[in-house]
């Protein structure tokens, strides 16, 4: 079974160089360590540099169209296959090599990604391309192409009733009010129950 590996995921490791950066800068710690590790391995010419794009790819866009998501995942798997593996191997044990040169790697893993559930999947699915297990990988790619499918959208127009009902799947619901009346903004007594199960007034 794939495990995630930060040491190994380009993306998750390219994320907290950025969000160092900026903990440099604030720190004043000038020029930030960090900055010159993505300038030397992140460019668009180095391998580290070319998987980061296809990471992007797979995790920077929503795509309402099942065929398309589809179709971007095996274009995205055919280029990757194009990387020399055993370069991409050896240029990521030189990267966290130089960061644990300037870095504490425990505080440095520490960075929150607000992605990182979605740099996790794409980096299984990119390490399952190495392994003989269709049908891991069938479940992994299937994570991967849900997180790229845009998801449903309903908006309610003012006076417009209407009923969540539970299903199989999980939901999210944000409501979001948009006041019609800058000096009488809405607020919870503006809603009408008509039935509630949560015997809400």
């Amino acid at each position: 079974m794939i495990k995630h590996n930060k040491i190994k995921n380009t993306a998750f490791l390219y994320e907290c160089l950025t969000r160092q950066i900026t903990s440099d800068v604030l720190s004043n710690n000038d020029p930030s360590p960090a900055l010159a590790i993505v300038k030397e391995f992140f460019k668009p010419t180095t391998i580290l540099g070319k998987e980061l794009v296809l990471y992007k790819a797979l995790t920077s866009k929503k795509l309402k169209n099942e065929g398309k998501i589809n179709y971007l995942v095996d274009s995205v798997l055919r280029e990757r296959a194009k990387l020399n593996y055993s370069e991409m191997r050896r240029a990521k044990y030189n990267l966290v090599k130089k960061i644990t040169e300037k870095y504490d790697l425990k505080d440095f893993f520490r960075t929150r990604i607000s992605n990182y559930r979605d740099i996790a999947s794409v980096y299984k699915l990119f390490e399952i391309q190495h392994n003989s297990n269709p049908f891991e990988e069938t479940e992994i790619r299937f994570v991967v192409m849900e997180n790229l499918k845009e998801k449903d959208e309903i908006r309610l127009y003012q006076g417009e009733r209407h009923r969540i009902i539970g299903t199989s799947e999980y939901a999210v619901v944000a409501e979001i009010w948009i006041h019609t009346d800058k000096d009488n903004p809405s607020d919870e007594n503006d809603i009408v129950r008509i039935q509630d199960d949560f015997d809400r007034n």
